[in-house]
């Protein structure tokens, strides 16, 4: 009897040592599910408590999609000519409709050439107090990736304000706006867009309306 049960013992021992023995050597793989996972994990922590620390940064300096003066619940980091972005507007548009404190901060790629302007007008739209009639036009449309004509489209987008948006548009503290909105962006770690940032936590890429709502808190 003792040395069925030494024997169990043994074979127990040696299970063990080969599962922590596979275990180590999965993770050990650049490939490996199991280490991506945990990296996914331990940044989208990381950007979570860095928000929270700039939370207050965030809500004054971000652009809103609301028009309440309440405290923002979710921040998009987000680029017009970023296809992605421009596939989760819709689920933007419907959470925003269902009360959702959104904003924004522009953070436009290097390799969108058209970007950049389109972010700038956006907040020179939002300085005249009409950021979603613009934001939905450049969401919705292309034809300005390539005229870049920022006054030709606030008006094509319905924004009346057109003397103070022109003045904005080529001036200098828009650009100081931007700048300070990318630079909180790179504070929160974000590595592209869409990102999709509550105190609750993060989504990259493509977002639903679940999930944007998951974001928050609500369901």
């Amino acid at each position: 009897m003792a040395t069925e049960v030494e024997s169990v013992r043994r074979l127990t021992d040696i299970a063990t040592a080969l599962f922590f023995i596979a275990a180590a050597f999965l993770i050990a793989q650049p490939s490996s599910l199991i280490r991506a996972s945990w990296a996914r994990y331990s940044n989208n922590r990381r950007v979570v408590q860095l928000a929270t620390q700039h939370w207050s940064e965030i809500d004054h300096i971000g652009s809103r999609l609301f028009n309440s003066r309440e405290k923002v619940e979710l921040v998009v980091v987000s680029d017009y000519e970023c296809p992605f972005c421009r596939a989760s507007q819709a689920a933007i548009d419907s959470a925003v409709r269902r009360g959702v404190r959104i904003s924004l901060l522009h953070y436009p790629g290097p390799t969108h050439p058209s970007a950049d302007g389109a972010a700038r007008a956006a907040l020179c739209a939002e300085s005249v107090r009409q950021l979603p009639r613009l934001h939905a036009h450049f969401m919705q449309t292309n034809a300005w990736q390539k005229s870049q004509d920022w006054l030709r489209e606030a008006t094509s987008a319905g924004v009346t304000d057109l003397d103070n948006f022109g003045a904005c548009v080529t001036g200098a503290e828009v650009r100081k706006r931007l700048s300070s909105q990318t630079a909180l962006a790179d504070s929160l770690m974000v590595r592209g867009t869409p990102t999709f940032v509550s105190p609750r936590g993060v989504h990259g890429g493509v977002a639903s309306l679940a999930e944007i709502l998951d974001l928050v808190g609500r369901h």
